[in-house]
Formats: structure tokens, sequence, C-alpha cells
């Protein structure tokens, strides 16, 4: 065999060596760097106690991107969706708005809202491993970054666009949400305790001011007792009586032990949404989307002007409600 056919030979044996290396480094390259559609609470490396957050539970468009503590809050999920060429779309799971770079801008510190879909590149993300179960999040439209300023995680922090740093504050973690199933129909509902389903929720006097309590009361079929149950297709409902047209509310989003439920003018806010699971044997646990305890009656006394609250789960009757559909 001539020399130049043994040099021919080797490079493309070299070749084909560097190709099957190249094919498996690209199918590693994205076992590491592509995720799993899903729902997500998105949490910065900083602090992983501070994740991606609407402010002001807005529904428009420019509704801002920042941190905010994490409340388990509905305003506080978002849906991470592959477009098919390598980049996903993110959107807010409650009003189904998408994460948009303002104007397509190509400038360090360009801010990033929310905004309705259009399908343009400022809506799509690269997200990119970055170690240790941290992701990095890229605009397709100018391979910024997503960005906390100034490394400082804190309710508020804006969240922007910035060249790479290689620092926590352009890295974060996807943590998976377990989606919730609609356990009820919409409709109007009177709802009874468990510990004796002859007394069923009811506003104290038939109020309609704000701050009008949720109490206990016998059955006696009125507006004040008839509840408008709605689902929010993100796992949760507001509940609303009929009588006011309010909305029931865990007093100032308070997540102590014991925080009153009163009814309240619609806020869009975790502390109207409430998660309603099934109990078994048709009875369904009442759960506040906004600190996670339960509805309660206190001491499991089911009687006239008995105070509904809120308190961490006991798997007892006197936190299982079952909802009879008015026709």
């Amino acid at each position: 065999m001539s020399l130049n056919k043994k040099i021919v030979l080797s490079c493309i044996l070299i070749l084909s060596i560097i190709s099957s290396i190249n094919k498996v480094l690209a199918v590693e390259n994205k076992k590491e760097t592509n995720l799993e559609e899903g729902i997500y609470v998105i949490k910065s490396a900083l602090d992983e106690k501070y994740v991606f957050n609407i402010a002001g539970a807005s529904s428009k468009n420019g509704g801002n991107l920042e941190l905010r503590s994490n409340a388990n809050s509905y305003t506080q999920r978002f849906s991470v969706k592959s477009t098919g060429n390598d980049t996903y779309t993110i959107s807010a799971l409650y009003n189904n708005k998408y994460l948009d770079v303002d104007g397509s801008k190509k400038q360090n510190g360009t801010n990033v809202a929310q905004w309705e879909y259009h399908g343009g590149n400022n809506q799509q993300w690269t997200i990119k491993a970055g170690g240790n179960g941290y992701y990095n999040i890229i605009s397709k439209c100018n391979g910024l970054y997503l960005d906390i300023p100034q490394s400082n995680a804190k309710n508020g922090a804006n969240v922007q666009v910035w060249q790479k740093n290689n620092s926590k504050n352009q890295l974060f973690k996807f943590e998976k949400v377990e989606t919730r199933e609609k356990t009820i129909e919409n409709g109007t509902y009177i709802i009874k305790t468990a510990l004796n389903e002859n007394y069923v929720f009811d506003i104290e006097a038939s109020s309609k001011t704000n701050g009008g309590n949720l109490e206990l009361w016998s059955n006696n079929i009125t507006a004040n007792q008839r509840f408008i149950v709605k689902y929010l297709n993100d796992g949760t409902y507001s509940i609303s009586p009929e009588h006011s047209k309010k909305y029931l509310d865990v007093e100032n989003s308070s997540a102590k032990i014991g925080a009153n439920v009163a009814q309240w003018q619609e806020n869009r806010k975790p502390n109207q949404q409430w998660i309603i699971k099934a109990a078994g044997n048709g009875y369904y646990n009442i759960i506040s989307n906004c600190n996670g305890l339960y509805i309660d009656i206190p001491q499991s006394k089911a009687k006239n002007g008995t105070n509904v609250q809120l308190w961490e789960k006991n798997n007892a009757k006197n936190q299982m409600f079952k909802f009879e559909k008015i026709t």
C-alpha cells in the first residue's frame, strides 16, 4: 500500500473517531441540558427560598418578573414547554402569559416581563445545565442570561438579562410541582361540616362588607350559605358567597395557626385561592394556597356561630367538608 493511501486511510479513521466522539458528546450534552416539560417553581441559586414571581399577581401584558419568597403561590408556578428547536417557552401558569425580553433589546440590563404569546425569539429560552442541579436560562433573541442584579436575592428583586458571568446570580433550580386535578365541578354549593351535616358555612349576619366573617350555622339554604365555587385552571379554586359576590379570604395572608377566614373583594392573590382535596367518603379538605393550612372547626364544635379558622393538617372530621351542589 502506498504512503498516500495509508495517509488517506489514517485521516478517514481519525475523522470517523472524532465524529463518534462528537455524537457521544452531543447525546451527553443533550441529556445534561434538556429539561422535562412540566410545571415548575424556579428558585434562585443565591437563596432558594426566593423564586420567580409575577409582581402583584398581574394578568396584564408587562406584568413584571421578580423574585419573592416562596409562598406556594399560583403566581409562582411556571409552565415550561419545548418549542422543538432546542429552546423552551416559560409561561405563568395562572394567566398563560409568557416570559418576554422587553422589545427584544440586546443591552445588558434589559427587563423581563410577561406578555401574550407571539412566538418571537424574545419569548424563547435555552435552558442549559450549570452544574449541581442548577441551570442558566438564556434568551434566544440576544444570547443574554437571566440575571439577578447585584446578586441581591430579596422580595421584589428584579429579573433582567445580562452577559454571561459564571456567577450564582445567573443560576436557577427548576423544582417540579405536582399538578393538581380538578376535583369538583364549577357550581353553587352548600358546604357542610363532617362533624354534623346540619351545620354549614355561613357569612355572619348576611354581611356584604369586606371582613364579613365565615362561621357555621344551621342549614337554612339562604343566600349567605350558598357559595359559588370556580376552578382557576391551576389546581386551585375561588369560593365566593353568592349574596355578596366577595371571596373567601385568609385575613392578611397570615401563615399563623388559627388565622381567620372572612370575605373580601376579589384580589386574585393566593389568600383567596383554595385547594379542594378529596378526603374520602364524599368529603373534602379545603387548603389555603397562601400558607398550606387547612380550613378547620375549632375544638370540633359544630354549633351556630362557631368560627371557621385555619390549622395544620390533623386528618380529623373538623377539617372535612361536603360540597352539596344546588341545581
